[in-house]
């Protein structure tokens, strides 16, 4: 039967998602658990491969397995094996032509900002700490502009393997809670690193490095200016992602 897993983790410990010879890896965690579950050499996919030191709170997996216990019994069964900051929040029965990445039809992420002077001990893996003076009225005169379908090659990153570059951003807003400032974009599907690096660019035109103007221009032509830099892992949550209207999500806010 193809199962469908939906993760939450605390990717500070971990080389991100994907396997990676003699590296702690989500992927790598979860199919040794499998592994020890099932007596199976199981093959997981996951619907985005987050990076290194990068959270989730509605990572969705699945796989293909021979075994007898109960799709909805699954994520109970696996959470006794998966180590502290990595388990399934639910498991399900799905068709055999159900991929967690080729099948999604949209993806949320979030990025957490803390708008504080001094260090935080407590959320310091959870958050990037830009300070007090950020214009927040600025970041949140330039977050819509990203939103749209346009080449994102300048918010891309060396290594992606995309073939085009073209993507749509469907929906993008922010909420302040006291000193904390949480982004999120939605779409179909993101370049590497393009999230992080259309934060880098928010915080730039909020720290007033660049003008809001700054961000319609690198869009049209295709470079990234120094000032936007690329905001670290450590903020950045994969919060839900959607098959078919509906949506594999934690329902759980971002905990800091």
């Amino acid at each position: 039967m193809k199962v469908k897993l939906t993760l939450e983790y605390d990717g500070t410990e971990f080389a991100g998602w994907q396997v990676q010879p003699g590296l702690r890896t989500v992927q790598g965690t979860l199919e040794h658990a499998l592994h020890r579950l099932t007596g199976e050499a199981v093959s997981v996919d996951g619907a985005g491969r987050t990076d290194v030191g990068a959270h989730a709170l509605g990572q969705v997996a699945s796989f293909s397995t021979a075994s007898s216990i109960p799709a909805q019994r699954l994520a109970a069964a696996l959470n006794a094996l998966l180590p502290e900051d990595v388990k399934a929040l639910a498991s399900e029965k799905v068709p055999d032509d159900f991929h967690a990445r080729f099948s999604a039809a949209g993806k949320t992420y979030r990025y957490v900002l803390l708008l504080r002077d001094a260090p935080s001990p407590l959320v310091r893996h959870r958050v990037w700490q830009i300070g007090t003076k950020v214009d927040v009225a600025a970041m949140e005169a330039a977050l819509p502009l990203f939103v749209g379908t346009y080449d994102f090659r300048a918010f891309s990153a060396s290594g992606s393997g995309a073939k085009t570059t073209m993507r749509t951003v469907s929906a993008a807003k922010l909420n302040r809670e006291g000193d904390t400032l949480a982004i999120e974009f939605t779409g179909k599907g993101f370049l590497y690193r393009m999230v992080r690096n259309m934060v880098g660019a928010l915080v730039a035109v909020g720290q007033g490095r660049s003008p809001v103007a700054a961000v319609p221009e690198a869009l049209s032509s295709g470079r990234r200016p120094l000032t936007f830099t690329t905001a670290p892992a450590q903020g950045l949550y994969l919060v839900a992602v959607e098959y078919d209207s509906r949506a594999a999500t934690c329902q759980l806010s971002c905990s800091l």
